[in-house]
């Protein structure tokens, strides 16, 4: 009986052993045993491997390591699209399509009221012609239609740009991406015109679009708790003003960076650490998140001092 001839889980056994001796002594040109792995049944290898000859004193190139998973941590903006944890960033000018769409919803909504008083007032108006006149402004300047493709259109521009943004992501084709959860943001922003840019954010789908693309792209996503993802990577510190705008400056280390990128780090690590990731899930409350960064901060800087 030869090898091609034993039963599967004796052919696994003695293939094994072989890898386990050539992983020493494997010649140059052979990218690795399993690339001419055959099941009993199947065909022989071709001539060439077969005419190889493996002797333990003309030592060749080792066999090439399993490669470790390309992670990528990334954090959505409202100035670019994503950050990620390398320090890149993507879609570039997505800030001023939010604002210019923002300003357009405002000047809307502000001419609409104006025409609601005039309607309201000249529909209680004595006057024959009046009434009719508010009749009018009803019928062709208070509608619905022309305001709602307005709408779709704005939502369509950003959703490309979403997708445009990762489609760049994924050129660098990573295995596994980290963002925030945002499906649960809620509450307002310091001001209203912020406030309706991430809006709009939020409606476009986010995660949808990014889970989509990633699946597309042969990557996995992965969500963390995006709860105080303004924490230092260099020393653990938590502080609200460790940020200032777009610019990251730790209080208590002084480590320096961009804001969102800041976030991007803080992702992954909430990703990639197997502790961390226990301990903090995508429903842990805000402030049991802030404990417990904070009991990791102090048992680090205990080590230290």
């Amino acid at each position: 009986m030869n090898v091609w001839q034993l039963p599967v889980h004796l052919y696994d056994r003695a293939l094994s052993d072989a890898v386990d001796t050539m992983n020493h002594h494997c010649p140059s040109g052979l990218s690795h045993p399993s690339d001419y792995r055959q099941r009993p049944g199947g065909n022989p290898p071709d001539a060439a491997y077969a005419s190889r000859q493996y002797s333990p004193s003309s030592p060749g190139q080792p066999l090439a390591r399993i490669r470790q998973p390309l992670v990528a941590g990334l954090d959505a903006g409202v100035t670019e699209v994503f950050a990620d944890s390398r320090g890149s960033f993507y879609g570039k000018g997505f800030g001023r399509v939010l604002d210019r769409l923002s300003a357009q919803t405002t000047a809307q909504g502000a001419a609409r009221n104006r025409l609601y008083a005039a309607e309201k007032k000249l529909a209680t108006s004595c006057q024959p012609g009046d009434r009719q006149k508010a009749g009018r402004i009803r019928r062709f300047n208070l509608g619905r239609m022309k305001l709602d493709a307005q709408r779709v259109r704005g939502q369509a521009e950003v959703k490309r740009r979403i997708s445009e943004a990762m489609r760049e992501v994924l050129c660098s084709r990573p295995d596994v991406l980290v963002m925030e959860d945002l499906s649960r943001m809620r509450g307002r922003t310091p001001s209203r015109n912020l406030s309706r840019v991430v809006s709009r954010w939020m409606r476009s789908n986010p995660k949808e679009r990014a889970e989509f693309l990633s699946q597309a792209g042969g990557s996995r996503l992965e969500t963390v708790n995006p709860a105080y993802t303004q924490e230092c990577p260099q020393c653990g510190y938590v502080h609200n003003d460790n940020r200032q705008g777009d610019r990251f400056h730790c209080r208590h280390c002084h480590f320096t960076a961009h804001a969102d990128t800041v976030g991007a780090m803080d992702a992954e690590h909430r990703d990639t650490d197997p502790k961390l990731r226990e301990r903090i899930q995508v429903f842990t409350p805000k402030e049991g998140v802030l404990k417990i960064l904070r009991k990791i901060f102090e048992r680090k800087t205990a080590l230290f001092t």
